[in-house]
């Protein structure tokens, strides 16, 4: 680029025109990578927070899971304690009235 500048010297028209058309690709450059930055910040920042609360419910129903399953097994235990209970009595009576 300096070299370019260097050999326009003696040209101070097409020394303008070089710096102008510089300056617009620059700028040009700077515009398009502030919209892909403001693009990629304002966006993400929603899905990555989204994505926290679900990872974390994720995480409680993970952690949780196990001890549900433990609470069903108990509660499906105590349900066949009862009907086997349940069954006693009911044999009980079928036989008195044999």
């Amino acid at each position: 680029m300096g070299e370019l500048l260097n050999a326009l010297t003696p040209y101070p028209m097409a020394l303008g025109i070089a710096i102008g058309l510089i300056i617009a690709a620059v700028g040009v450059w700077a515009m398009r990578k502030g919209m892909q930055d403001r693009r990629e910040r304002d966006t993400p920042i929603e899905d990555v927070k989204a994505r926290w609360e679900t990872n974390t419910r994720i995480g409680h129903i993970h952690e949780n899971s196990f001890d549900i399953v433990k609470l069903l097994e108990r509660s499906n235990d105590l349900a066949e304690a009862q009907l086997a209970v349940m069954n006693r009595i009911a044999d009980g009576r079928w036989n008195k009235h044999q």
